[in-house]
């Protein structure tokens, strides 16, 4: 009984507090569910079951591709191919994430210098870093070191991505790890920028050097006019305090049309390419662009 008080005053809790909620079935399955697939993704690893695809990020005026963005995948044997979305914050949860975070990042380094032997790299590779990782995870700045020394990254070649919520979490006690980050050779880009409650003092505080235009803005061309507004001033801030900026989930070229307009020339989404694996991502790097029928 106690157990299952428990499970339901948890409910309540996620659900934003102040409610009640009463135990089901439904419940018990879902803490079997949980247990079940944080064993299965401890032993993910091992097992060789993790996979990193990447997306390009394309200049419009050429076609060119400009930068990539890894992004894991699970091979689940039993649910098939799982994105981040669904085993990252079991990750954070259960400390998971510390080696997987690192796996990635090792696994990326790799990669890019795979490309950059072939003479086809692109100009930098973005990598997701979460809250997380920064805060838990002992000795991040000493394996992100170690990683570009030991696949010979240059300075900016790899982008560390993190979302603004994780940039206001972090910088309150990490931040002069943040401050060192560029110092050791990676580069520093804000994801979902325009969704967070981030003061806007971060940009002028940290080694900002990319910000990425949060997908709900992107979507909402061209039929929502505050979205455009919103994309419009972020753009002209980027502007103003000299940062480049990507679009993301950009889907239609009615969406590039109007980015390109606003200033904003390089973009991401399923509109270039979807997330690919990295044989797929090489041939793209080997002809130097992706080909689409608008470009």
């Amino acid at each position: 009984m106690l157990t299952q008080a428990d499970l339901a005053l948890y409910r309540a809790k996620d659900e934003g507090r102040n409610r009640y909620c009463f135990h089901a079935e439904e419940l018990d399955r879902e803490v079997r569910e949980h247990f079940t697939l944080t064993n299965e993704l401890r032993a993910a690893l091992d097992n060789h079951e993790l996979e990193l695809y990447y997306q390009p990020q394309v200049e419009r005026t050429s076609g060119r591709i400009v930068g990539l963005e890894a992004l894991v995948r699970w091979n689940h044997p039993r649910r098939g191919l799982l994105l981040p979305d669904l085993f990252i914050p079991l990750a954070e949860q259960t400390g998971t994430i510390c080696p997987l975070g690192h796996w990635v990042l090792d696994q990326a380094c790799r990669q890019f210098k795979a490309w950059r032997d072939q003479g086809i790299a692109p100009s930098r590779l973005a990598i997701n870093v979460s809250a997380a990782e920064l805060c838990i995870c002992t000795g991040f700045e000493e394996d992100l070191a170690e990683d570009l020394k030991r696949w010979s990254i240059g300075p900016g070649e790899i982008e560390l991505e993190l979302t603004e919520s994780v940039l206001m979490e972090t910088t309150q006690i990490h931040g002069d790890a943040l401050a060192r980050v560029p110092r050791l050779g990676a580069s520093i880009a804000i994801d979902d920028f325009g969704t967070g409650y981030s003061s806007l003092a971060y940009l002028s505080a940290y080694p900002v050097d990319r910000l990425k235009l949060a997908q709900r803005f992107i979507l909402g061309i061209p039929e929502n006019a505050s979205a455009i507004a919103i994309t419009r001033v972020m753009l002209s801030l980027a502007r103003e305090l000299g940062i480049n900026v990507v679009a993301e989930d950009v889907q239609t070229k009615v969406q590039l049309d109007f980015l390109v307009s606003a200033g904003c020339l390089v973009g991401q989404g399923f509109y270039f390419s979807k997330a690919v694996l990295a044989e797929r991502a090489t041939e793209f790097l080997r002809r130097g662009l992706v080909e689409t029928a608008a470009l």
